[in-house]
């Protein structure tokens, strides 16, 4: 044998390098794909080339949009105790003019509005781990934090769910 067969890599090295060699190029290939509409990625990093937007996938009905004839649609139903009750009263007789109070009131209609409660003031819980000196011997021991309770300044684990749930629900949409 001479010493060119032995530097020549054989048929089964050359298939190997090959099937790397694809699957590197398959990997750089899927990298130079991505944009903001299918990775992590934000959408000022697709610069001034904006991904082309995908129609829905979804075939036409030959229906039109919305409830069709016959279906029992649902709807918010009015509770029978709200929370707070806002009284409306005409200010005069809309024939005659003359002013009206709410003693003169012999019904009324409800309409009900469904909203989140205002956001309230952080509650701030100070915890102070006390030192205490030993009658006995003199020797001062301090006591320990809770295991939750690890800075000078944190969130709490409500404010820590939110998030979570806030970053979860900004994933999802």
């Amino acid at each position: 044998m001479n010493a060119e067969s032995e530097a020549e890599p054989s048929r089964e090295e050359l298939i190997a390098l090959v099937a790397a060699l694809r699957a590197h190029i398959a990997e750089l290939e899927r990298r130079i794909g991505l944009n903001s509409s299918n990775s992590g990625k934000p959408p000022s990093s697709d610069g001034l080339k904006k991904p082309a937007r995908v129609s829905s996938l979804r075939e036409r009905s030959g229906k039109k949009p919305g409830g069709q004839k016959g279906h029992k649609g649902e709807t918010l139903r009015q509770v029978t105790d709200p929370n707070e009750v806002v009284n409306h009263y005409p200010p005069a007789c809309s024939m005659c003019g003359v002013g009206l109070d709410p003693k003169t009131s012999v019904g009324h209609s409800a309409r009900q509005v469904f909203d989140l409660p205002q956001p309230q003031p952080l509650v701030v819980t100070e915890h102070r781990a006390h030192d205490c000196e030993c009658t006995a011997c003199g020797a001062k021991t301090r006591a320990l934090f809770p295991d939750s309770v690890n800075a000078p300044v944190q969130y709490g684990a409500r404010i820590t769910a939110f998030v979570i749930y806030l970053e979860s629900a900004s994933f999802w949409s």
